[in-house]
């Protein structure tokens, strides 16, 4: 994958050189670790041809968001594609990341090389994780006992319905569903695929959604074939409200806390990034994926940076598009709260060097709703003011990777 978006070799001319910066030192064994993996000549080949791709896409980016950002920041289209095309030869940073990294801004461009792609992730992932059992993070049903188990408030499972058919009700349970509004999804699932809201009909008793009313009977009947269709896990949890602070931030789906945290080489706990994740829409999650908003958090103040989108990441938005809520600039009351929940969950597993957790201001308080180990760095990065080649992470990966080689040899 790293190389459909970047050149897989590191030509002599990339200012990209093991200087011994932390983040330098990292693109480099990124770069060790894909000629290792991949065929020589498919790379080579590749490689040649990047310059030619980082063009074609330089000019097709600029075409979709240039003329917004040309606008709102001053920046002509002509510039912002040379911008593109000169960060993608130079520091192999492909025109993919360019808006979302905010670079047509000078700030951001200034400190391009800081950055880390999240392709650069995805390509380090295996090696940053082997012989770490994720499933205790990315299995909700693990995850939910573990946090049960160390005391961190998390969503309540209902129910689960197993993909052989069988139906698995918490010890005690009345074998039955709560009467309220119930959310679907899979346990081991990422980026909302599958998830569904149902509202509850308490006059007619029954779950309703998309048009669709079931009672309970034939609600599991409905759930039991959802799992099987899959062949994945359902669970079935109570779908929860924000807060009157964050609901203003949401048309009705569960707005929640990106928060990715770490444990250091010394054992120390912090955080990296967070930020505010938000549906516009009639979206039932508030995957940036399926087409939310995020909009950055300052670590110290809780303060909201302006929101962007995935899909339009040129355009800043300081109010919420379709609640007309302030967000740039909205100190969050509740995010000391978040911090500590955060921190006490990264240290409620401590085998997992870095997690991006997703946390719920409710209007009952804070509320886990899942962890993630692939959490990427677009989302990460796309609303700070530091990139990450700036913190600790670069030497949080380097320590592990060299761990994991000496263990080796």
């Amino acid at each position: 994958m790293f190389s459909n978006y970047c050149s897989p070799v590191r030509f002599p001319w990339l200012r990209i050189k093991d200087d011994g910066t932390p983040v330098n030192r990292l693109h480099c064994l990124i770069y060790d670790l894909q000629w290792k993996r991949g065929v020589k000549a498919k790379l080579l080949l590749k490689a040649v041809l990047w310059p030619l791709k980082a063009f074609l896409m330089a000019f097709h980016d600029a075409f979709l968001y240039g003329l917004t950002v040309e606008r709102d920041f001053g920046i002509s289209r002509w510039k912002q594609w040379w911008r593109m095309f000169y960060l993608a030869n130079f520091y192999n940073l492909s025109p993919y990341v360019f808006y979302k990294f905010g670079f047509y801004k000078d700030s951001h461009y200034a400190r391009a090389a800081a950055f880390i792609q999240h392709i650069e992730m995805d390509a380090m992932y295996q090696a940053l994780f082997s012989g770490v059992d994720n499933g205790i993070i990315d299995d909700k049903l693990r995850f939910y006992a573990r946090c049960r188990e160390r005391g961190i408030p998390v969503l309540f499972v209902e129910v689960v319905f197993q993909d052989d058919g069988r139906i698995e009700w918490p010890a005690g349970a009345a074998k039955s569903f709560p009467l309220c509004d119930l959310f679907l999804k899979y346990t081991n699932s990422s980026l909302g695929v599958g998830a569904e809201a149902w509202k509850y009909d308490a006059a007619a008793r029954t779950w309703q959604r998309d048009g669709i009313s079931l009672d309970e009977r034939l609600f599991i009947a409905y759930c039991v074939k959802k799992s099987r269709a899959e062949r994945k896990p359902v669970l079935v949890q109570r779908r929860l409200v924000n807060s009157p602070e964050i609901v203003q931030f949401t048309t009705g789906a569960l707005s929640t806390f990106r928060v990715v945290t770490y444990v250091g080489p010394d054992g120390k706990i912090g955080i990296l990034s967070a930020g505010l994740k938000m549906p516009v829409g009639a979206m039932e999650v508030d995957n940036s994926r399926a087409g939310g908003i995020v909009a950055g958090i300052e670590l110290e103040t809780g303060v909201l940076m302006p929101a962007s989108s995935r899909s339009f990441p040129g355009q800043l938005m300081p109010q919420h598009p379709d609640t007309g809520a302030t967000i740039s600039g909205h100190r969050l009351s509740c995010w000391q709260e978040v911090r500590v929940l955060s921190l006490k969950a990264q240290a409620a597993f401590p085998e997992i060097w870095s997690v991006g957790w997703d946390i719920a201001m409710t209007d009952q308080g804070l509320v886990m709703i899942e962890g993630n180990t692939d959490y990427g760095l677009l989302l990460a990065q796309r609303c700070i003011t530091q990139p990450l080649g700036e913190t600790i992470f670069p030497t949080l990966c380097l320590n592990i990777l060299e761990k994991k080689s000496c263990a080796r040899s």
